[in-house]
């Protein structure tokens, strides 16, 4: 039997992804899908999202800014994540729950980070070579 995600662990998982997400919509488990509004669903928007502001996203909002510092910047988000997950995962083992998915989760953080500080020395590098 599986066990049922606990809502700790979602509310972890909708504050990471809070700003790019429009809102969340859930469903009772056993309640099938249908058509138009239903009171078996529920509709939560996310107050901070463009599509609800209005604010109109830019594509190369993040490309706009420098590659060092839009580097600097994904370092220290994902520094964030990991920690976060890290506090996930800890308290779920606590409990005795199933960490499988958690610990995955935190892994591919973690090769992030390796990726986002590879590239990051790649740009230091080319900084360095002269006529660049």
């Amino acid at each position: 039997m599986r066990k049922s995600t606990p809502l700790w662990y979602i509310e972890r998982q909708i504050t990471t992804f809070e700003n790019s997400l429009e809102g969340i919509l859930s469903k009772r488990k056993h309640s099938r899908y249908r058509s138009g509004r239903s009171r078996h669903w529920l509709k939560v928007k996310n107050p901070n999202a463009p599509a609800v502001t209005g604010t109109p996203r830019r594509i190369g909002a993040v490309a706009d800014r420098d590659p060092l510092s839009q580097v600097d910047r994904l370092i220290a988000d994902c520094k964030k994540r990991i920690a976060r997950q890290r506090e996930v995962v800890a308290s779920a083992f606590q409990k005795g729950g199933d960490t499988e998915v958690l610990v995955s989760m935190l892994r591919a953080f973690e090769a992030s980070l390796r990726a986002f500080e590879k590239h990051r020395q790649l740009i230091l590098d080319r900084q360095k070579k002269p006529g660049r």
